[in-house]
C-alpha cells in the first residue's frame, strides 16, 4: 500500500507554512477517536469552565481528542494566509469531526464558519451570555470589546448558520430560540464542580462568635453595577461588626464608598489561568461570597457559576432571588434573598457559625450531585452529537 502521509504533509505545507499555527491547547494524540477543535475568543474562564476540563475528562476516558485555538492564535495564523487556507490546513492536518466556536467573533468568524462548512465539518456555537443584547450597565470596556456592530454582526451570522447552538442555561436557550426560530438550540449542564482542582489545607473548625469573618465579592468589571446594589448593606455590616472585613477579587473595582474602612477592606487582582483563580480564591479564606444581580433580561440569562465556584472554594453563597440561583436549589432558602433581605441574612451568617457550616455542607452536596464533572462532561458529549 502506498504511504499517503508524505503526500498529505506536502499538501498541508503548500497551504500554510509549518509552525504558522500554534495550538493554545494541542491534541494529546489519542488514535481512533473523534477529534474536536474549539475556537475560543480568548483562553479565558468561559473556555476553561465550559470546555477545557470537561473535554479533558472525556479525553481521559478515550472518548475523544481535542485541541483549542484562541482568537490570538487565529490572528497569528492569518498573518500567513487567508481564512479558507487556514481552515483547509486544519481540516487536512487534524481531520476534526466537529468544531466549536466558543463566543467567537473575531478575527474572521464568518469566513472561518463558511470554510469549515464547505468542508462539511459541523460547527457549533456556544453562548454563556445573551451576547447580542448587552446593556450599557456592563461598562464601556465590555461594550467596546463585545458590543460593537461588527462583533455583534459576526455573532449573529454564526448563530443563525452554525449546525447547532449550545447555551449555558435554559433561560438563555429559550431566548436564543426566539431570536433564531429555525436554529437548533441545546442547553448544556453548566458549570462543572471543580473542587478537586484545589489543593485544600486543613482548616480548624473555629466556631467562636468573635472569629474574624471575611465577606467577599468575586467578579469582572461588567458586574460593577451588581456589586453596587449591596454596598449600603456591606457598609452597615462593617460598622456593626468589628471582626468582619470585606474583599473583592477580579477586575471588579472596590467601591469608592468602602475605601474609608481602611484595613477592613482589600482588593485582589485576577489570576491568569482558571486553575490559579480557583486556588487563589480558596486561599483567600473567605467565609461568605456575595452574588447580587440586578433583575434584568441580560442577567436572567446568566448561569449560577458564582455559586458553584464559591462552593468549590468552601465559601457560603448569598445570592439574589432570581431564576439564576433560585432554580439551582443549592442555596438554603434563606440565602437566596430579595433586595431587602441582604442585611438580615449576612448578620445571621456572621453571628451563627453553625448556620454557616450547615449552609456550606448543603451547598457542597448539591454541587457534587448536580454539577458532577463526569456527568457534565457526558452531557456535553451528548449535546455535541447532531443526530438528536
Amino acid at each position: 500500500m502506498v504511504n499517503i502521509v508524505p503526500r498529505i504533509r506536502q499538501l498541508v505545507d503548500a497551504v500554510l507554512p509549518r509552525g504558522a499555527v500554534r495550538w493554545d491547547v494541542p491534541f494529546v494524540g489519542i488514535e481512533n477517536v473523534p477529534r474536536v477543535v474549539v475556537v475560543s475568543e480568548h483562553m479565558n474562564a468561559t473556555y476553561f469552565a465550559t470546555f477545557h476540563y470537561t473535554l479533558q475528562y472525556l479525553q481521559s476516558q478515550n472518548v475523544l481528542d481535542f485541541a483549542m485555538l484562541s482568537g490570538a492564535g487565529v490572528e497569528r495564523a492569518l498573518s500567513h494566509c487567508r481564512p479558507d487556507a487556514l481552515v483547509e490546513w486544519l481540516v487536512n492536518s487534524t481531520t476534526p469531526q466537529i468544531v466549536i466556536f466558543s463566543r467567537y467573533a473575531a478575527p474572521c468568524a464568518k469566513a472561518l464558519l463558511e470554510a469549515f462548512q464547505s468542508h462539511r465539518v459541523p460547527v457549533l456555537y456556544y453562548c454563556d451570555d445573551n451576547l447580542l443584547d448587552l446593556p450599557d450597565t456592563l461598562g464601556s470596556g465590555v461594550i467596546a470589546a463585545h458590543g460593537t456592530e461588527p462583533v455583534r454582526d459576526a455573532r449573529r451570522f454564526c448563530l443563525a448558520r452554525v449546525d447547532r447552538v449550545l447555551a449555558s442555561t435554559g433561560y438563555l436557550a429559550t431566548r436564543l430560540r426566539t431570536q433564531f426560530p429555525s436554529q437548533r438550540v441545546t442547553e448544556i449542564c453548566y458549570p462543572p464542580y471543580l473542587a478537586s482542582l484545589i489543593r485544600k489545607a486543613s482548616r480548624k473548625d473555629d466556631r467562636r462568635s468573635d472569629k474574624q469573618v471575611t465577606i467577599g465579592y468575586m467578579g469582572s468589571r461588567g458586574h460593577q453595577g451588581d456589586l453596587e446594589m449591596v454596598v449600603p448593606t456591606i457598609m452597615h455590616i462593617l460598622r456593626q461588626f468589628q471582626h468582619v472585613r470585606f474583599e473583592t477579587f477580579g477586575t471588579v473595582a472596590m467601591p469608592t464608598s468602602l475605601r474609608c474602612f481602611g484595613e477592613k477592606v482589600a482588593a485582589h487582582s485576577p489570576r491568569r489561568t482558571y486553575g490559579e483563580f480557583l486556588q487563589f480564591q480558596y486561599d483567600l479564606g473567605w467565609d461568605i461570597g456575595l452574588a447580587p444581580l440586578k433583575d434584568n433580561d441580560f442577567n436572567r440569562c446568566r448561569s449560577p457559576i458564582k455559586f458553584v465556584e464559591y462552593t468549590a472554594c468552601d465559601i457560603v453563597t448569598v445570592a439574589s432571588d432570581m431564576n439564576v440561583y433560585s432554580s439551582v436549589g443549592g442555596c438554603n432558602p434563606g440565602l437566596v434573598v430579595d433586595e431587602h433581605g441582604w442585611g438580615a441574612v449576612l448578620e445571621q451568617l456572621v453571628m451563627d457559625t453553625d448556620f454557616r457550616w450547615a449552609c456550606l455542607s448543603r451547598a457542597r452536596s448539591i454541587c457534587a450531585e448536580r454539577y458532577h464533572l463526569p456527568d457534565v462532561s457526558r452531557g456535553l458529549a451528548k449535546a455535541m452529537t447532531l443526530g438528536g
